[in-house]
């Protein structure tokens, strides 16, 4: 075989890495400015009115404008108004007055006006098939006050008026029926694995990357610059331990529980509930299972809902020994390994979506369910099977979790009498006098300090009760490479933080 000289092989290789860089750092300079970010599966649609998943709601918060949306403190702040007054008008009505910002403009640079809003509502009450409009149920009409100001008319007082109006676009449509929105984003190009978007100061391209670890890898090589989305516990922390990544974090609003069907002649007794409460170890849970990604919930609302979270309350304890007294003192006898009461063995199934680390977690509870003699069969489906069962209340206990919520109207859509299916999501048939006084003298209290003291006792009255079998609230963890040099999560998780966010991922990526 002919040799070659080693100066001949070393100047090859030379060239050849000049010819690798000159490409690379060629195809990267084709995105100046641009962030790719990941996430975990494509936007169902980008119509305001049908977007019903995560993604698509958050990236339309960056393409179109609200009159109002949550801030980083869970409060309600103005987006496209300078302020805000509810009030409570003839027939209980609840009126919301909005003054409008100076220079407010579409993508086509027309002004925002108020009759602009008037018709955005107009429009938003006329789709009546799509499912975005069926939360605005008690929405009557707008009217126009001035040249800056617009009010909004409820048939009744609820809270979700005021919070709902995130998904209220504001929007125009041209001589050729399109939308022009007004948000701080355009849309620049949509695929099923891609979404590009842009505003005055930087591109964003949201990758589709539907496995983990493949999202890692591309992380990692530097085909995306930022993971937007959850990840698993055990990726997440070996991820942060990877030299130039970052993690940021804050506490989320997501609530992962444990809902007990109350109609079941074992689980409709509170005692039997918090038998099996105390026999969870939360805290060894997360920190082996969740990689302390976690923070452990006292009840529904997290430390992130400030006047809602009871920061006296701190979560159920593991207590294994309480668990049976509880038991005993419920009437259950317990022979032959196992608790009876009135003819009947004490044995429950879970029921749990098919994701791998929702199995996971669901096995890590049976040795403790059988520590205190309750045997526990877990029944994994996949998604669509157990939505349903989910939803038509088929099952014993049902792990699940709530995203995206924002104020104290959850507590009604998941626990008042009002929402037995298919009014509402109180698919465990949960009912309390208690809960149910005090979340209505909040409902229509006018004094917004008394509304917050009673629904501060509604939350108490359910923690108590043990409504649920509260787990922990996943905290919102989104991973860098370290061009990321500055962001501020929101508690949802929401994509507003890409408004603030600073980078200098093209001096990264284009550095040899």
């Amino acid at each position: 075989m002919r040799s070659v000289p080693r100066s001949t092989v070393i100047m090859s290789r030379y060239l050849y890495s000049i010819v690798l860089i000159t490409a690379f750092v060629s195809i990267r300079s084709l995105s100046a400015g641009t962030l790719h970010v990941a996430i975990g599966s494509s936007p169902n649609n980008l119509d305001p009115y049908y977007a019903t998943d995560a993604n698509s709601q958050d990236i339309n918060r960056l393409l179109h404008l609200s009159l109002v949306d949550s801030t980083r403190s869970m409060k309600t702040e103005c987006r496209a108004c300078v302020n805000f007054k509810e009030s409570r008008i003839a027939n209980g009505q609840h009126k919301i007055t909005f003054t409008l910002k100076e220079n407010l403009r579409f993508h086509d640079g027309s002004k925002v006006t108020p009759q602009n809003i008037k018709e955005s509502v107009e429009r938003l009450l006329l789709q009546d098939k799509a499912p975005i409009p069926g939360l605005f149920n008690e929405l009557v009409g707008c009217n126009i006050i001035s040249e800056d100001q617009v009010a909004l008319i409820y048939k009744n007082y609820r809270p979700e008026n005021l919070t709902n109006l995130s998904l209220l676009k504001i929007e125009k449509f041209n001589s050729d029926n399109k939308r022009i929105p007004a948000g701080s984003y355009k849309l620049v190009s949509k695929s099923e694995n891609e979404v590009v978007v842009k505003s005055e100061s930087q591109t964003i391209v949201f990758k589709v990357v539907g496995d983990e670890t493949t999202m890692a890898l591309k992380l990692m090589n530097g085909e995306v610059d930022l993971i937007a989305t959850t990840i698993s516990p055990r990726k997440t922390n070996w991820l942060a331990e990877q030299e130039n990544i970052k993690v940021f974090e804050r506490e989320g609003t997501n609530y992962v529980y444990i809902s007990p069907q109350h109609r079941h002649p074992d689980l409709q007794n509170v005692l039997v509930r918090k038998a099996l409460s105390h026999a969870i170890p939360r805290a060894d849970l997360a920190k082996y299972k969740q990689k302390d990604t976690v923070a452990l919930a006292q009840g529904m609302f997290s430390s992130a809902f400030n006047g809602l979270y009871l920061s006296e309350r701190e979560a159920v304890d593991y207590d294994p020994s309480k668990s049976r007294e509880l038991l005993i003192k419920a009437g259950y006898d317990f022979k032959g390994e196992l608790w009876h009461k009135d003819g009947r063995q004490l044995s429950l199934t879970l029921k749990i979506s098919n994701k791998k680390h929702i199995i996971e977690l669901a096995k890590a509870l049976v040795p403790y369910f059988a520590k205190i003699g309750v045997p526990l069969r877990v029944q994994p489906a996949e998604w669509g099977t157990f939505y349903r069962d989910l939803k038509a209340g088929n099952f014993d206990l049902a792990l699940g979790q709530w995203i995206g919520f924002v104020g104290p109207d959850q507590m009604g859509f998941t626990f008042s009498r009002d929402s037995f299916p298919p009014n509402g999501a109180n698919r465990g048939f949960y009912y309390d006098e208690e809960f149910e006084k005090y979340y209505s003298l909040a409902l229509n209290d006018q004094d917004s300090r008394k509304s917050e003291l009673y629904y501060r006792q509604a939350n108490q009255r359910l923690i108590d009760d043990e409504a649920y079998i509260s787990l922990w609230h996943p905290k919102i963890m989104w991973i860098a490479n370290d061009c990321v040099k500055s962001l501020e999560l929101y508690p949802t998780g929401n994509f507003l933080a890409f408004e603030t966010l600073e980078h200098q991922c093209l001096k990264k990526n284009t550095t040899p």
